[in-house]
């Protein structure tokens, strides 16, 4: 029986270059273990077992020779890049929708030998000479030292980000360690707020719109990133531009019900991570009230084949 492991954690840090390290995507998709003897089960972060989710998958434990624990990421890919609205997509429909892949980036065990005290380096090695990707199965490709350019490719390739991995760190299972450090890419643009959402007069979410070619379009809501008293000045302000309905188009329909409109006479400056396919923000961060105009509507948005 194999022995049972935890995924390792990362903290957050800022691009960087060292020779201490390697480079890596941060793939957006499902973290998982996948334990390999003769069948293949894939464990959760949350110890829940995955693999009825992903019969595509079910087959991995025959791309290595021996016995083994992999740590790696669950990822939907659209053309080439891995899209977490995809993934969910994926669940809520079935797996005619958007197949899976397995990209594996770590060794924990192999054949009868615990290899989690080893040096990143050496158990990277070690995946690269046992498992033989192919079909759904996928090995991470890294580079060493250039942190900076690395992260700068994969922010113009709109990926989410980098792992940074000390290449001497032995693999702490359900551990956070700063041997591990996660480089997000984020964008910030200047949009206009046109209503925002409250419970009773507590601020909960602003509602914000873009420039397209037929005016404001809806792009979203900011729910996070304010003080306390950031709220409580919003609310005051927004509640004297008050108007009867939206200044924007496309606004869904489960938020229109519950909207409060305003004019669009605020900008704010917001960190997002990236666009759905919709074309809505995704974990975004209210950055504070801004003098810029507003941006015009991001060129990022895919379009999905229904």
């Amino acid at each position: 029986m194999l022995p049972r492991f935890r995924p390792m954690l990362a903290f957050s840090a800022e691009p960087f270059d060292s020779d201490d390290h390697l480079f890596e995507v941060k793939w957006d998709g499902i973290r998982a273990l996948a334990y390999l003897d003769g069948q293949t089960r894939l464990i959760s972060r949350r110890n829940t077992d995955l693999s009825p989710r992903y019969p595509e998958l079910e087959g991995m434990h025959r791309h290595l020779k021996d016995r083994a624990v992999v740590d790696g990421e669950i990822v939907c890919l659209v053309e080439g890049k891995p899209s977490f609205y995809c993934l969910q997509q994926r669940n809520l429909r079935g797996t005619s929708a958007y197949p899976v892949v397995y990209i594996a980036f770590d060794l924990l065990y192999y054949g009868s030998k615990d290899l989690c005290s080893l040096p990143l380096m050496e158990r990277k090695e070690l995946l690269q000479r046992s498992l033989a990707p192919g079909g759904s199965v996928a090995l991470s490709g890294f580079i060493l030292a250039r942190g900076i350019d690395y992260y700068q490719a994969a922010a113009a390739q709109d990926l989410e980000g980098v792992m940074a991995k000390e290449i001497s760190s032995p693999y702490l299972s359900g551990r956070r360690s700063r041997s591990w450090l996660k480089i997000k890419v984020r964008r910030v643009l200047s949009l206009v707020i046109g209503g925002y959402l409250a419970t009773n007069s507590a601020l909960k979410s602003l509602l914000l719109g873009a420039k397209d070619s037929q005016g404001l379009r809806y792009i979203g809501a900011v729910g996070s990133g304010f003080t306390e008293q950031e709220r409580i000045d919003l609310v005051h302000r927004l509640a004297e531009l008050s108007i009867p309905s939206p200044m924007f188009l496309g606004v869904p329909s489960h938020i229109a019900r519950r909207a409060r409109w305003t004019k669009t006479e605020l900008t704010c400056r917001v960190e997002y991570l990236e666009l759905t396919p919709e074309g809505f923000l995704r974990h975004a961060t209210y950055k504070g009230l801004t003098c810029s105009p507003c941006d015009p509507f991001p060129k990022e948005v895919q379009s999905l084949d229904q």
